[in-house]
Order: structure tokens, then sequence, then C-alpha cells
């Protein structure tokens, strides 16, 4: 489940992980390909038709009761830290306690129709990269997502396919926020 995000952005977020993924050619690091970012607000794994009916119910829920709004790309970070990174990501400059309440939301309403969510804290990201384990760890400018700007209006229930290349990320459902 994710917050879509435009084909501006998703061109934009595109030519950051080729850069990653040119500048670093051979040292392990495997962009995301454009059409494929999304921030992800909860997984789920395979779900039965009747987690399905219960995740739609919980979703419109949720959404029924959010308001649209900003956010801005922002820095570049890493987890478990930019310094060593399983995961190379674009951050959000704008937007971050908006998209958290509706992360919480979201959770609140899963949680009412027994599905698991997770308690450790959630932080805004756009994946751009991910390391292979052991490999050479890279150093990248900060602030190339500054100046993109995105309303997010909605939450897309996704779906991932396993592909040679990577996964490749489709919306099964889609929720509008309503207030």
């Amino acid at each position: 489940m994710a917050f879509p995000l435009s084909d501006a952005a998703q061109i934009a977020l595109g030519r950051m992980s080729e850069d990653i993924a040119v500048q670093y050619a051979g040292k392990g690091v495997r962009g995301v390909k454009e059409g494929n970012f999304h921030i992800t607000l909860h997984f789920f794994g395979p779900l039965s038709e009747d987690e399905k009916i219960a995740a739609d119910e919980a979703l419109n829920e949720a959404c029924a009761k959010i308001h649209p709004f900003f956010i801005a790309l922002g820095e570049i970070g890493g987890f478990p830290s930019l310094a060593s990174p399983k995961v190379v990501y674009c951050g959000l400059s704008a937007g971050v306690s908006e998209a958290s309440a509706v992360r919480d939301a979201v959770a609140l309403a899963l949680e009412r129709k027994g599905f698991h969510t997770e308690e450790r804290q959630w932080t805004p990201h756009i994946t751009l990269a991910r390391m292979k384990p052991g490999e050479t760890r890279i150093v990248l400018g900060r602030g190339v997502g500054k100046g993109v700007r995105e309303t997010i209006s909605r939450i897309h229930l996704m779906r991932s396919d396993s592909t040679p290349f990577g996964p490749k990320y489709s919306a099964v459902s889609e929720y509008y926020f309503t207030l």
C-alpha cells in the first residue's frame, strides 16, 4: 500500500536513480526503474480474497477522514545510514508530518480489521537504489530532489511482481481522500 507519485516525480526520481546506478556501476548498486517509485505505507504480502475485502474496508474508512496534502522531495539518505546503506532513498522536505498522520490513521484502521502493522518508527521515503551486502558503500550529493512538489490525494493498494530486472509495481485498487 503506497502513496502514488505523478509522472513528473517519476521522471525526476528516475533521473536520480539512473545517476546513482551509472555513477556506481559495478559496485553492487541496483537502481529503481521509472514508473516504480512510490511511498510505501504498509507491506501486506499476498492477500486472500477475505483479507482484500477487509483491507478495502479499512482504507475506505481511513481515506474518508483525510485531506489531500503537499509533499516536496528532499535529501538523499540511506537505511540503515547513508555511510553504509542497504537502501538509498529520497526523503521529503515537506509533508512529513501529514504523511505520517495518514500512515498512522491507515495503520489504526488496518489494526481494527485484524491486520498486524509495524511498530517501529516510519520514515516517509522513496527508494532510489538497493545495495548488495558487502559491496563498496557510496557517498552521494545531498538535496538532489529539491524543487519537486506533489499533491498527495490518494492511496494505492499495490501489487509487486518479480521480474529478472527487479520488482514491477502496479495498482490493484485506488482510495481517494474525501475531506
